[in-house]
């Protein structure tokens, strides 16, 4: 029990500090997103479709009091032959 309190302090604590800073602007990455998206095998086809339509648009600014969400551009987006106005609310 020692060395697993032992073991958790040391690797928290390196974890704390080897964390960066948020603040800034960040952009979500499309391909990491959908690598992540497959890799996990839970989204369906027509959730994959959408997502390699939308996913990368997504801005975020992270500062010391908020967070502010960048509003995108409305897009159409095609899901199962059904088209769609893809728009995101800030």
């Amino acid at each position: 029990m020692k060395f697993l309190r032992a073991f958790l302090a040391a690797f928290l604590g390196q974890q704390a500090v080897a964390c960066p800073s948020l603040l800034g602007t960040w952009q979500s990455s499309k391909e990491q997103s959908m690598e992540y998206n497959k890799g996990f095998g839970r989204a369906t086809e027509p959730q994959i479709e959408l997502f390699e339509q939308i996913i990368g648009v997504l801005k975020l600014t992270y500062t010391d009091t908020l967070i502010h969400y960048h509003a995108a551009k409305s897009i159409m987006v095609t899901v199962n032959g059904k088209q769609s106005d893809f728009f995101s609310r800030t």
